[in-house]
This record gives C-alpha cells, structure tokens and sequence, in this order.
C-alpha cells in the first residue's frame, strides 16, 4: 500500500490504557510521531517521520493546525473514548525542526480570555505582518499557558 488516497492529514497512533478509577489521563504525542502517509486500510502508517521525513509536519502545518480530528479505529475490539481537553506544546521546537532552523527562532506567546489561555509559537513574521504588531494589536503575552497554571 501506498499513502493516504482517501483520507488527509496527519495522524498518530496512540495507546491510553484504562483508567481503573475513571480519571482522566494526559496523553502525550511528540509531534514528530505524526505522518501524512496512512494505508486507507488499516489507519497504519506507511511511513513514518522517522524513517521519512518528509511525511512529517512542517513549518507552516504546526504554525497553524485548523483541524483536530480523534480517530478512534477499533480493529482489535471496541472503543471508549471521553476527551476532556486537546492541546499542543512544543511547536517551537517542532516548527523549528521542521522549518531546518532554531527553536529559538520562534516564541511562544498566550492569551487568556475568560479563564481560558490559548497558545501559539510564532516566528519573526505572521503572514505578512511584522510579530510585533501582532502581539501588540492582539493582547499576546510572552510564555506558555502552563507558565500560568494551566494545564491541557
């Protein structure tokens, strides 16, 4: 099989074993586990990003995810799966990898609005405009969420 005809994106395989008190559990997926080359058949990756890295995410995909899918493909029994909450770290370095430059090439700034902080690490520019004046117009701060006490 090759990759993906069918279907898009980038995936991740992940295993979260059950909680025996029915807590929620943190869940953690570096992105460089992600591919965009999937067999249609089975969800599997044909490649993945270690072994082929241009089926990892670049620059541009992590600066700016649109969508979050959650796949839940029971092939070896059933699934029960209840999400509390999704979130992305490490996009410096991640973008930075993917882009071949430095992690500190990029910042990571937050916004709380009404008890909610959101995140994005952004580089020198934002599309056309200058990073400064995005930050400045936005209301960003310097640091993540986790900084503040959040936690994803």
């Amino acid at each position: 099989f090759g990759c993906s005809f069918f279907t898009g994106g980038f995936k991740s395989h992940f295993d979260i074993p059950a909680s025996a008190d029915d807590t929620f559990q943190l869940v953690e997926i570096p992105f460089t586990n992600f591919s965009n080359c999937n067999s249609d058949a089975t969800g599997e990756p044909s490649k993945t990003c270690a072994s082929d890295p241009s089926v990892c995410p670049d620059a541009g995909t992590l600066r700016d995810i649109k969508t979050i899918t959650v796949w839940a493909e029971g092939a070896k029994g059933t699934v029960h799966l209840e999400i509390d909450s999704i979130g992305a770290t490490g996009c410096a370095s991640a973008a930075a990898a993917a882009a071949g430059g430095a992690a500190d090439a990029y910042t990571t700034y937050n916004k709380v609005v009404d008890g909610t902080c959101a995140e994005s690490c952004l580089g020198s520019m934002v599309g056309i405009c200058p990073v400064g004046l995005v930050v400045a117009k936005g209301g960003l701060e310097k640091g993540t969420c986790s900084s503040l006490g959040y936690t994803v």
